[in-house]
């Protein structure tokens, strides 16, 4: 482990008073991006500023492609790190990160790695503790060849089909894409497996109310700490901790002498990212604070009737905050379901009513 700044060297953005020199296209071949602390790829981008136009302390500031930019400042924005794949001019708000001495051959990989595991440091840092100076340089990372195997090994997807305009030209032109490609055949991919549903059938005053205990089974997780655990690229056991990311897998680990709870289980985060709720698709073990909901045995639960209750618990999580967690009174939320005439929720309706939703069959695939 080493700190930050003996990995990379850091370079500071830039202050620019005149903003008229900021134009929203790139209109000739020595236009440089400029960039500005964003939580999304897509708003990094300001415009575009000649360098014909650049004082020369600029020039020494301009990025080179492939360089992991992070966000100093700005509301909700600071800390998050991306690897911007064009040469480009950070506003004072944002430092970019070069490798430096033995580690300038890092692979893009290992820097899309670093750039999110900067990312997941963010919450070190607030409105009044913002990662300017040296506050971010001073945290531990791996070295590049202690990371992750997964890291080298993962593949990048292919773009060499994809036009070079549609690249440089980002959100705008992707959404161009997106309105012309065949609809068609992206509907028969995609599309829910059934005709809609009438929406005058969601008469929810007519539904009935449940508690979360009154149809599932509720177990504590386990408890374990992710760095006391074996962890194994190639287990089909999955470790779910309180992320709201990922389906709440952070790791695929060893058996323990425990047995790993089941697939097809829903996982609650009490706390952290509190209630985010998910099905999980292989056996699992669990960090602290992690309810494991089971349906009892009355009732038979398809994934859609399970992914239709997740989204009501998750609707639940403005009761919560840091200093109230949901571990006494998760048991006691209430979802509303059809019923059956003999007052038994009517799981055959969510059914379908799941599977005419656009883009149902993803589902599927769980």
């Amino acid at each position: 482990m080493k700190e930050l700044e003996e990995i990379f060297t850091k370079t500071d953005g830039v202050f620019i008073k005149d903003t008229s020199i900021i134009r929203s296209k790139k209109e000739f071949d020595d236009d440089i991006a400029f960039l500005r602390p964003s939580k999304s790829m897509n708003n990094l981008l300001v415009g575009y500023v000649r360098k014909k136009n650049m004082p020369k302390e600029w020039l020494k500031k301009i990025a080179p492609a492939f360089t992991i930019i992070v966000g100093k400042d700005g509301e909700g924005s600071h800390s998050y790190s991306y690897v911007y794949p064009y040469e480009f001019l950070g506003n004072s708000n944002t430092m970019f990160l070069l490798p430096k001495g033995e580690y300038q051959e890092m692979s893009l990989n290992q820097k899309l790695w670093y750039a999110q595991a900067i990312s997941f440091n963010r919450y070190r840092f607030s409105y009044g503790n913002k990662p300017k100076k040296d506050r971010m340089m001073k945290i531990e990372f791996p070295e590049p060849h202690e990371l992750p195997s997964y890291v080298n090994e993962m593949l990048m997807p292919d773009v060499s089909d994809i036009p070079e305009w549609f690249l440089e030209d980002g959100y705008d032109k992707a959404c161009w894409y997106l309105d012309h490609i065949d609809m068609d055949v992206f509907e028969s991919q995609y599309r829910g497996e059934l005709e809609p549903v009438s929406q005058n059938v969601l008469n929810f005053g007519k539904w009935k109310e449940y508690r979360i205990k009154e149809l599932f089974n509720l177990y504590p997780g386990n408890g374990y700490k992710l760095i006391k655990m074996e962890e194994d690229d190639k287990s089909d056991i999955n470790f779910v901790s309180r992320t709201s990311k990922n389906n709440g897998v952070v790791a695929r680990v060893k058996k323990t002498q425990k047995k790993p709870f089941q697939k097809g289980a829903i996982t609650v985060a009490l706390g952290g990212s509190v209630l985010s709720s998910f099905i999980q698709d292989n056996a699992f073990y669990t960090a602290y604070h992690i309810m494991v909901l089971m349906p009892q045995e009355e009732y038979s639960m398809s994934n859609y009737v399970k992914m239709f209750i997740c989204t009501q618990i998750e609707a639940n999580k403005y009761k919560f905050s840091y200093g109230r967690q949901a571990n006494r009174t998760l048991k006691d939320i209430i979802v509303k379901l059809p019923t059956k005439p003999d007052g038994k929720p009517d799981f055959e309706w969510v059914d379908e009513f799941m599977k005419s939703l656009h883009y149902s069959k993803a589902i599927e695939k769980l």
